[in-house]
């Protein structure tokens, strides 16, 4: 018999009842055999008496080996009350016609006081109680010698059964309690587990523990990351599936020597090479776990170790980029700054000392001019750059492209002219309005004009902006130097310069395509380019228009 699902006791009553329900009638048979004076049977003859008993005895054995092995009673509460009814049933039968009321074995009835309990409560315990003394009472009725002592045997039996069953209810009751209590912190534990692995698999970072010999106890579902291993690593040695290096090639051998940390122990320049082109770099923290015993026990014990793995590939290469960026910086700021105060201070130098002619002062001016300029230029495209990387002004705007096409024209036509050059503008008539950014189209267009003139000798820059079903490119095209196959695949690069010696004699900062690429990244493109050594260039990219 199955304990209840709303609140049954947690203890294995169930087999003690139905392995009782399977013996208890071998027992009553063997006495009603060798007592021949039980129950109302005396008044059979031995024939019928042994019929009877044969017939509740295996009644009862059948009920008792259907709820040992029985699925569908064991999982039905409907089929398991009609099983105890029908055993309280049997029972009644066997205290009538076998077992005299005045006899030890009635309080054998207490064994289905406790499954009546666990299935129906303090009801069908109360009821299972009613049964038996109405079973005694009939017992008693059935008697043909009614005699005062077999009256008070009655009320004995019916006390003693009252005694226990108040017994067995309170401590059934106690142990209900009991178990609903620890059910209650059972699944409060449990709620708290759940709550900390939940927390524990969304933490971006890998978390492992480990034991004293580095075997993998707990991990979560970041750390499987790093791990070099297919399926569950539980049980796996961390340090052979584990495999770092620092930043010089050499093996971190700490998770294969773990007798040698006593404190916590902190890496940001470990590596996992899973293959050439697949480095990870990580930031591994090793503390380790310790246990409090008694003093007599030996105080504190290391009972294990927490690891804990960052990726920090990314941060490391941005830390990289920018230690590169700023030293380049610095360098390319002092050339010019340099060059100007050089020949600036010269030229002071002739006034003060009254040598100085005024064809070469002029030089020397226009040479820190120029100078001045291109420092400008570096500072403004740099200003573009932190603002692009901030995502200052990268709010969307309708854009009137014809408008916007004019006022480019308009701004670089003198700039152009005055190298000999002519810009010429080439627009679709039914030009519709775009979406985006106004800050970085009209940055990305006056960069590649810029360029177009700065790298032109001869001949025309086009400015076209063209538009197709649902797409406008805009390209600037020029018929200067060109760019080659080598240059173009680095033409984007930060402060990248081509060798070209016509690119060295033009003075630049190497940032304007870095940044204009950025730019288009911004605004959700690319920048294209079709060039030809001697043959110009031709930088291109599309925008959807507005719906």
């Amino acid at each position: 018999m199955a304990t209840k699902d709303n609140g049954s006791l947690n203890i294995d009553f169930e087999k003690v009842i139905n392995y009782s329900s399977l013996f208890l009638p071998f027992i009553f048979i063997i006495y009603g055999l060798t007592n021949h004076n039980g129950g109302i049977t005396k008044l059979l003859d031995s024939q019928t008496k042994i019929e009877i008993m044969l017939i509740l005895g295996f009644s009862w054995i059948v009920t008792g080996l259907a709820c040992i092995f029985s699925d569908k009673i064991k999982n039905s509460k409907r089929i398991k009350s009609l099983s105890i009814i029908f055993s309280h049933l049997i029972a009644t039968c066997f205290f009538i016609f076998i077992v005299p009321f005045d006899s030890p074995l009635t309080l054998a009835w207490i064994l289905l006081l406790v499954p009546a309990y666990l299935l129906g409560g303090t009801i069908a315990m109360s009821f299972s109680v009613l049964l038996y003394i109405l079973t005694i009472t009939a017992s008693v009725l059935l008697d043909s010698v009614k005699s005062p002592e077999t009256v008070s045997s009655a009320g004995v039996s019916i006390l003693s059964m009252g005694i226990s069953s108040m017994i067995i209810g309170i401590i059934l009751s106690r142990l209900e309690k009991d178990r609903k209590d620890a059910k209650k912190s059972k699944d409060f534990i449990k709620e708290q587990d759940e709550i900390i692995a939940d927390l524990i698999n969304n933490l971006s970072e890998g978390l492992i523990s480990i034991d004293t010999r580095g075997r993998i106890k707990i991990y979560n579902a970041a750390s499987l990351n790093f791990l070099n291993i297919n399926g569950d690593p539980t049980g796996k040695k961390l340090g052979s599936i584990l495999q770092l290096k620092d930043s010089n090639d050499n093996e971190i051998t700490l998770l294969k020597d773990l007798k040698q940390i006593t404190k916590v122990i902190h890496h940001d320049d470990a590596q996992i090479d899973f293959s050439d082109n697949d480095i990870i770099r990580i930031d591994i923290t090793i503390s380790p776990i310790w246990k409090t015993y008694s003093i007599r026990q030996g105080g504190e014990k290391i009972a294990g170790y927490s690891v804990i793995l960052r990726d920090i590939t990314k941060t490391k290469s941005l830390e990289e980029e920018k230690d590169e960026f700023i030293s380049v910086v610095s360098h390319e700021l002092r050339t010019p700054i340099t060059i100007a105060e050089g020949t600036l201070s010269n030229g002071l130098l002739m006034v003060e000392k009254g040598i100085a002619n005024q064809e070469k002062l002029v030089s020397n001016i226009k040479t820190a001019h120029s100078q001045i300029n291109d420092l400008s230029r570096m500072i403004n495209d740099l200003s573009t750059l932190s603002r692009a990387q901030r995502g200052v002004g990268q709010e969307n705007e309708d854009i009137d492209l014809k408008q916007l096409a004019e006022k480019l024209y308009h701004e670089y036509t003198p700039q152009a002219e005055t190298k000999g050059l002519r810009l010429i503008l080439d627009t679709s008539h039914n030009l519709k309005s775009i979406s985006t950014s106004r800050l970085y189209l009209e940055e990305l267009l006056q960069n590649l004009i810029t360029n177009a003139i700065k790298y032109t000798e001869k001949g025309d820059i086009t400015l076209s902006i063209k538009q197709k079903d649902d797409l406008v490119t805009f390209s600037v095209k020029d018929t200067g130097i060109g760019i080659s196959r080598s240059d173009q695949k680095k033409i984007f690069q930060k402060f990248y310069r081509s060798e070209d010696y016509r690119t060295r004699e033009t003075s630049g900062t190497g940032l304007g395509l870095y940044v204009s690429a950025k730019l288009s990244e911004k605004m959700n493109t690319k920048i294209e380019l079709v060039s030809r050594l001697n043959h110009g260039s031709t930088f291109y990219f599309s925008l959807p228009i507005s719906e």
